[in-house]
């Protein structure tokens, strides 16, 4: 959460000493209570990058050189000089501005859940039973219910030939466009799509994806026509309350897959000396931690299978945290990973499989439930078991105690709610 106060600015020139204190921020609009709406990349970037050849990932904890555009000019005089006595001028007082919170303005949630591809086993079910044939019904309510509702979308959605579909992935994520209402029928609003399945039909394939979700108006986030597309934050709005999401793939195994200045693609995680995905990213998260209320990163890394996160994943969720960003929701392993509370951050290092194949596979649903009234929030976790192709909501706490065990530093108490631990 981030509190905007403009500190009062007062420049009193004297006969020999000049004293300056200022101070900055930014107030934010009051939104209509009866509805949300999503603003998407609203975030200004840094200039684009050149196109890079290195994969492999730099520290992300190194930060750039702190700029010196707000560093006062250092006060010089001349002792032996007799000062010229003029007028001492009025105090210039710059007004404080407030923010209006609308009185009606109720706590509202943003929902998030992992790994979700339109599969065929899923799509048969769904063709017997409906959207109930997917998920359970509370699931579903709880989807649904969600003010703004965010998914990872692990696959390219298209209609071209499968010839088109690339020779060196294992496996080939896809979808035909007709099957994408699934999705929406999900109520899902915002889509993560920097993921390793994105371009599993090439260029053409990543590029019908993303106009399908237009065509369902779902805002992508991590992804674009362009390098600047790819860089920039979904902004989602409710009450005036802005909230940021940003996405980044870390499982990037052709270089074809990143975006450019001119080249649709994914927005990168790496630190590559020849892209700039990364440093734009920090620097829009820094951005965006100064307009808006919250900031929400989304990566997509780690180890499939791991219960347990490694240390890249680690150091990049602490550099985006150190960024600005509140709350981190990682993807990619395909099985739940613990939480951890790190400085002012909370990261979820991985949410799993939640609607993916028809393994079984421990699963949930985050929420997080933002307070206009006191600009504060809390978070919430709904267990989900995925299996046969759907998913359901189930009432033991096997799923809490599996985030628990591989947990730093936080855990989940029996009523779903988060806390930390030391």
């Amino acid at each position: 959460m981030k509190n905007r106060v403009f500190s009062k600015k007062i420049i009193i020139v004297l006969l020999l000493a000049v004293f300056c204190a200022a101070g900055c921020g930014k107030s934010t609009d009051t939104g209509t209570v009866e509805s949300g709406k999503i603003i998407v990349g609203s975030a200004t970037p840094k200039p684009e990058a050149s196109e890079g050849t290195t994969m492999a990932p730099a520290d992300p904890t190194a930060k750039p050189a702190e700029s010196s555009a707000d560093t006062p000019a250092p006060i010089t005089s001349d002792p032996g000089t007799e000062p010229t006595e003029e007028p001492t001028p009025e105090p210039t007082v710059t007004p404080v501005p407030t923010r209006t919170i609308d009185p009606n303005a109720k706590p509202f949630t943003i929902s998030f859940v992992g790994d979700v591809l339109m599969s065929y086993g899923l799509c048969n079910n769904y063709a017997k039973g409906g959207i109930l044939g997917v998920v359970s019904q509370k699931v579903l309510d709880k989807m649904t219910s969600a003010d703004f509702m965010v998914a990872n979308h692990e696959y390219c959605c298209t209609d071209i030939d499968k010839s088109n579909a690339v020779k060196y992935q294992t496996y080939i994520e896809h979808a035909t466009t007709d099957k994408e209402h699934i999705f929406a029928e999900l109520g899902i609003d915002v889509a993560g799509f920097a993921n390793n399945h994105g371009y599993d039909y090439g260029p053409q394939g990543f590029l019908d994806t993303l106009d399908i979700l237009t065509k369902y108006n779902i805002p992508y986030v991590g992804a674009g026509r362009n390098s600047d597309e790819s860089n920039k934050p979904v902004i989602i709005e409710k009450y005036g309350i802005k909230i940021a999401i940003f996405a980044a793939n870390g499982v990037i195994t052709h270089r074809d897959w990143i975006s450019g200045p001119d080249k649709p693609g994914m927005n990168s995680l790496w630190d590559l000396p020849q892209y700039d995905s990364y440093a734009k990213t920090i620097e829009n998260i820094k951005k965006a931690s100064e307009e808006c209320d919250l900031v929400i990163g989304m990566p997509h890394f780690g180890d499939e299978m791991h219960f347990d996160m490694n240390a890249v994943q680690k150091q990049y969720a602490h550099a985006w945290v150190d960024a600005g960003c509140d709350i981190i929701i990682g993807s990619h392993p395909h099985v739940l990973q613990g939480m951890e509370y790190y400085n002012n951050g909370i990261i979820f290092y991985s949410l799993g499989n939640f609607l993916f194949e028809g393994h079984r596979r421990e699963t949930c649903i985050v929420t997080i439930t933002y307070d206009p009234q006191s600009l504060s929030y809390d978070i919430s976790v709904m267990p989900c078991l995925a299996h046969n192709y759907r998913t359901d909501d189930v009432s033991d706490n096997s799923v809490f105690d599996l985030m628990n065990k591989h947990s730093i530093n936080a855990k989940i108490e029996p009523d779903g709610k988060l806390v930390r631990t030391k």
